[in-house]
This record gives C-alpha cells, sequence and structure tokens, in this order.
C-alpha cells in the first residue's frame, strides 16, 4: 500500500500506524529475550515513525532500544549503549506533549545511570520524575504502562543498584529501596506482571541485605508467578536473584 502513490496526510498516517504494530511486534521479540531481533525492530518502526513525523514513536522506539540493550547480556558495552538510546528517547519524548511518554523515557534513563553508578544523574533524574504529573495518561499507554506504581518499581530497582558493598554509607539506599518496593507491591492499580518484577527486585534487596530467608521466600513467590507470566527479563531477575545468593550456601 505505501508504494502506491499516496496524499502526504494518508501516508503519514498509514507510517504511524506501521511504526506501532512493528513496535509490537519488537516487544514479542524482546519478551522471549531475543533482543538482538527485537532491535532489528525497533530500528524498523523507528524509521516508519519519521515517516509518520511523530516524535513519540521515535522516543519509544529508542527507549525500548535501550532497555533491550540493557538486558544483552552478551554485550561488555550494554549499558554504553543503552545510555545512547535513552538519552535519545528523551530527546524525542521532549518534542511532544505526551507526558507518560516523557515520564517514562526518563525512569528508563536514571536506571541506565544506575547500573552505570552514575548516582548524581540517576538520582537527581528520580527527583525530577516525582514532581511530575500524567504518569497514566495518553495514546499510547498500552506500550509503555508507565504509572506512579511503575515508577516505584523503576526507583527501587535504581536504589539497589546503587548499593556499593563494602561501603556503609549506601547501606541505607536499601532501606530507601524496600520501602518504595513495598509501596509498588501494595499498589492497587499495578498489574500483575509488574508485581512480579516488584517481587523479584524486593527479594535482590533482601538478598543485598543479607536477610536470606526473606529474599528466598519473596524468590519462591516469583516463581511461582513465573508460568503466568514467562518474561525472557523477569528470569534474568532470577538468575541475579540466585548469583546473590550463591555466598550464603
Amino acid at each position: 500500500l505505501l508504494e502506491r502513490s499516496l496524499l502526504p496526510s494518508m501516508r503519514t498516517r498509514l507510517c504511524a500506524i506501521l511504526s506501532q504494530n512493528v513496535l509490537l511486534i519488537g516487544l514479542c521479540f524482546y519478551d522471549l529475550g531475543h533482543y538482538e531481533t527485537a532491535r532489528a525492530y525497533f530500528q524498523r518502526a523507528r524509521e516508519a515513525a519519521n515517516e509518520g513525523n511523530t516524535y513519540t514513536l521515535q522516543a519509544l522506539t529508542w527507549g525500548w532500544d535501550s532497555l533491550a540493550w540493557s538486558y544483552s547480556a552478551a554485550s561488555e558495552k550494554r549499558y554504553e549503549y543503552a545510555l545512547q538510546s535513552a538519552l535519545q528517547a528523551n530527546h524525542w519524548a521532549s518534542l511532544e506533549a505526551d507526558d507518560a511518554v516523557q515520564c517514562w523515557a526518563q525512569a528508563n534513563l536514571a536506571e541506565v545511570y544506575a547500573h552505570l553508578n552514575r548516582k548524581d544523574e540517576c538520582l537527581t533524574t528520580l527527583a525530577a520524575l516525582r514532581k511530575r504529573n500524567g504518569y497514566a495518561s495518553g495514546d499510547f499507554y498500552y506500550i509503555h504502562q508507565f504509572n506512579d506504581s511503575l515508577l516505584d518499581g523503576y526507583q527501587g530497582e535504581c536504589l539497589q543498584q546503587l548499593y556499593l558493598p563494602g561501603r556503609p554509607d549506601t547501606r541505607p539506599l536499601l532501606d530507601d529501596a524496600e520501602h518504595i518496593l513495598q509501596q509498588a507491591l501494595s499498589a492497587s492499580h499495578g498489574t500483575a506482571t509488574c508485581s512480579a518484577f516488584y517481587t523479584v527486585d524486593m527479594a535482590r534487596v533482601q538478598a543485598r541485605k543479607g536477610e536470606v530467608g526473606v529474599a528466598c521466600e519473596y524468590g519462591k513467590q516469583t516463581i511461582e508467578m513465573f508460568p503466568s507470566y514467562p518474561s525472557a527479563s523477569l528470569q534474568q531477575r532470577l538468575v541475579s536473584l540466585r548469583l546473590l545468593l550463591e555466598p550464603y550456601k
């Protein structure tokens, strides 16, 4: 259809629709853990979004590209690549007035900063997010599903990543992470999939604190949830939990 001669307005609209559909295909591969294939689809979705003059869709494709890099364990520079994509996502999100996508892009950026141990930039980004509204608004909520509960999840993940073993001054970050994740787990509007992530993240916080029994209990709950939400990224978090518990065998 796009090979035919079309009115500019019709072509723009069709390209925007195509971008959304290709992005969703990429997300299917992302959930399966096929991150390289997912990034290829995100690239195609980005090209269609460019033709469709849709900055928000470009932001979404860059944001998911960043997440795909973050989980690509085979790449030694995954977080550097993730940072490049996250910065692109924030740039494109800033060009259109979709507050939810802007917040989601900033939360992704904060998480990358945490993995790179760029503490000040991570905490500054999170603090700015806490002052904003519109988390669950916008036309693309079905793609990012960002709300205040998910922000709690992002913050809990960031804070525990910033904790450094052997550095007692970073220990309070684990207490803050535990508090914020408990808040996320108690939220009535969180999705079941997100709850599984909050649960395993709580297990990882407890493992980092040395609370082995509590960590195992949260880990057990996550494993019981896993068959209903078999996400590759959730599985990677479970592997991370196992590694954290390894010294206590």
